[in-house]
């Protein structure tokens, strides 16, 4: 299964995550968003609970994909809740949203610039 594949299977079902880096370094995130940058990158955007990181080791982080060499679903952690201060519509941060969660009120916003759906 491609790492897309496990990040979106994560989001749909709140399981927390192990993503394990080229060096070796893990973090227990919340997936949140997977987006390409203004370089065109795939970016994930989760919420880091613990783990390596180059600054502080919780919060919001923006991970590229090209640093990660494994991605697991921690199946045996209770589903996670959505945060508050989750905001995956700045487009300045996230230009393009390739798969997004929805927010605690139910916004959610659509991959790739589609702006309606009839559902």
């Amino acid at each position: 299964m491609l790492f897309e594949e496990i990040f979106i299977q994560a989001i749909n079902e709140r399981k927390l995550c192990k993503l394990i880096d080229k060096e070796n370094k893990e973090r227990i995130i919340e997936p949140y968003m997977m987006y390409l940058s203004s370089k065109r990158h795939l970016n994930y955007h989760c919420y880091q609970l613990e783990g390596f990181s180059e600054t502080e080791s919780i919060g919001w982080k923006n991970i590229s994909s090209i640093d990660i060499k494994k991605i697991e679903i921690i199946d045996d952690k209770p589903v996670f809740k959505i945060r508050e201060e989750y905001n995956p519509f700045n487009k300045k941060f996230f230009p393009i949203v390739v798969y997004a969660i929805p927010t605690n009120d139910g916004r959610k916003r659509l991959p790739l610039g589609i702006t309606n759906l009839f559902l």
